[in-house]
């Protein structure tokens, strides 16, 4: 009895102590959250700004309908079959939430949609934008989900929160050069060499196809963050309602219009 004493004693840790363990806990953890979401992100960027610009060419479209019907959706029929204890179950269960809740499936459409313009306006803007460009403008994204949160879900954000999102705003237009404008590459090219005619000609017409992608790019970066914003509130809403469903199953629908429609 004493040794059993003396173990407890020596285990237990006060509260405060376990407090400060638990948080030092879910620090490292958000921590690496952190560091794996921008090493994902930094190496989807520059993967599909190579595919596009230095592979042969290929179908947007049909990159993203393999990302859904070949990746995605075979992911979640699985982890959803694990949850329900097999695939028969998953089945059955599948059936029944299609008779219980109809109008949440043509629901889950309008989110699907909005994910499948958001992939395809990724990687045209990822073909006509610079990988570290396209990057900061796509985080615009976190000013229309701060919008939408607060019109479809009633979220308060506070003061210094809207100063982030404002100061966010400011360094997406800064890295697109809106903010602080550069002079035209074919005028720096003049004023210092003092080329041709022919040459000069040349040199608008390829400043002009350039400053085309360069709109085209953003514009893109600009839909699909509009979408992927409004997608993302209005599938937290869905998972919130009552009914409580099941997130693989959820996913799995999502794969499976986002397939249907990218056909």
């Amino acid at each position: 009895a004493p040794f059993t004493a003396t173990c407890s004693q020596s285990t237990v840790l006060p509260p405060q102590d376990i407090h400060g363990t638990f948080a030092a806990m879910v620090s490292f953890t958000g921590w690496v959250a952190l560091a794996t979401f921008v090493a994902q992100n930094t190496a989807a960027a520059l993967l599909m700004r190579y595919a596009k610009t230095r592979m042969e060419p290929y179908n947007s479209a049909v990159a993203v309908l393999l990302q859904e019907v070949a990746l995605k959706l075979p992911i979640s029929v699985v982890l959803f079959a694990v949850e329900c204890g097999g695939f028969g179950q998953m089945v059955q269960k599948i059936r029944r939430d299609f008779s219980e809740r109809p109008q949440e499936w043509a629901q889950l459409s309008v989110p699907a949609l909005l994910y499948l313009v958001t992939n395809i306006s990724v990687y045209v803007g990822y073909d006509n934008l610079e990988a570290a460009l396209g990057m900061v403008m796509y985080q615009s994204k976190i000013v229309f989900t701060a919008i939408f949160s607060v019109t479809l879900l009633n979220k308060k954000i506070s003061v210094n929160q809207w100063c982030a999102v404002f100061v966010l705003v400011l360094g997406v237009i800064a890295a697109q050069g809106l903010l602080f404008p550069q002079p035209a590459p074919e005028a720096q090219a003049h004023a210092h060499h003092g080329h041709g005619h022919g040459k000069h000609g040349g040199g608008r017409s390829l400043a002009a196809a350039a400053e085309k992608n360069r709109v085209v790019g953003m514009g893109a970066f600009l839909l699909a963050a509009v979408c992927t914003s409004f997608a993302s509130v209005y599938f937290e809403k869905m998972i919130k309602s009552d009914s409580k469903p099941s997130l693989w199953l959820r996913n799995l629908q999502l794969a499976m219009y986002s397939g249907e429609g990218g056909r």
